[in-house]
C-alpha cells in the first residue's frame, strides 16, 4: 500500500472515531491545498489566543538530524480546547526552532465543531487525539518510499523529488484541516522544514 493511501485511511479512521463519541450536524468540509515550501494555510481562521495553556504534549524524535533527536511540542492555548489554538513547534538539538505552525485545536478532532453538542465529549476527543499526535505511526523513514508516485494535486514537485531522493530522511504527518493532513520533512538543500504532501 502506498503511503498516500495509508494517509487517507488514517484520516477516515479519525473521522469514524470521532463519530463514535458524538454525532456531527455539520456537513463535510475539505481543506486540502497544494503545498509549497511552507506549511499550508488553514481555511478556517486561527482562534484568538488568550495565552492560557490548556494542554501540552511533547516527544523527542530523529528528524532534521540523523544523530540528534529534535524536540517536538504541541500546545493548546485559549479559553477552551474546542475553541483554542494548537501550536506545533519543532526545536533542533542546538535549541533553534526550525518549524512552528498554529492551527485551530478543533482540527485534532478530524471533523467540524458541533456548536449544538456538549463541549465535554469534543474536548475529550481533542485530548485523546493530542496524546496520539506524536505516535510512532505518524513518523516514517524513508519519508517517501522509492515506489511512491508524485501527485501534482497534493504535492510540490521540487520538495517531493528532494525528499524522495534521500531515503534517510524522516517524515512527520499531522492534521492541518478538518479532513486534511500534511507531511513534513527537513530539507537540507533549503535549510528548513518543508511540506512535501498535503491531502485529505
Amino acid at each position: 500500500m502506498h503511503k498516500q493511501t495509508a494517509r487517507a485511511t488514517s484520516c477516515l479512521a479519525v473521522t469514524l472515531a470521532a463519530l463514535a463519541i458524538f454525532s456531527c450536524t455539520g456537513g463535510k468540509t475539505s481543506h486540502g491545498a497544494k503545498p509549497d515550501s511552507t506549511a499550508t494555510a488553514s481555511a478556517r481562521p486561527v482562534p484568538a489566543d488568550t495565552g492560557a495553556v490548556l494542554l501540552t504534549q511533547t516527544a523527542d524524535h530523529l528528524f532534521s538530524s540523523a544523530k540528534t533527536p529534535d524536540h517536538f511540542e504541541l500546545t493548546v492555548t485559549g479559553a477552551s480546547l474546542v475553541k483554542g489554538t494548537a501550536t506545533l513547534k519543532i526545536t533542533n538539538g542546538s535549541g533553534d526552532v526550525i518549524y512552528s505552525q498554529k492551527f485551530p485545536a478543533s482540527y485534532l478532532m478530524g471533523m467540524p465543531v458541533d456548536e449544538t453538542a456538549a463541549q465535554r465529549p469534543q474536548e475529550e476527543l481533542i485530548t485523546s487525539r493530542a496524546k496520539e499526535f506524536f505516535a510512532e505511526a505518524n513518523f516514517g523513514k524513508p519519508a517517501i518510499g522509492a515506489g511512491e508516485r508524485f501527485d501534482g494535486q497534493h504535492a510540490n514537485k521540487a520538495n517531493w523529488d528532494e525528499i524522495q531522493s534521500n531515503p534517510g530522511l524522516v517524515g512527520f504527518t499531522y492534521p492541518t484541516g478538518i479532513e486534511n493532513n500534511s507531511s513534513i520533512a527537513w530539507s537540507a538543500k533549503q535549510g528548513k522544514v518543508v511540506v512535501y504532501f498535503s491531502c485529505c
